[in-house]
């Protein structure tokens, strides 16, 4: 029986520290991710890309796809 309890406090013990790490993960790629879309922004508009040609772009990118989706169906 105490094999049991310790198991199961281990186990216990082993998700409260694998949700800390999983915490600690995402967080670090929170700010990763904002520092590379910042640079990404900076480099667009130095450039001069703005966002209106990127999302006219991805739009037209997503209608041809389902465009030639329903074509070779």
């Amino acid at each position: 029986m105490n094999l049991y309890l310790l198991t199961i406090v281990a186990l216990l013990l082993f998700a409260v520290a694998a949700t800390g790490l999983v915490r600690e993960v995402a967080r670090a790629d929170n700010e990763l991710l904002r520092e590379a879309m910042q640079q990404i922004q900076f480099e667009a508009e130095r450039d001069g890309v703005t966002w209106g040609r990127v999302l006219a772009f991805f739009i037209a990118a997503v209608i041809a796809a389902i465009f030639f989706m329903g074509v070779r169906t």
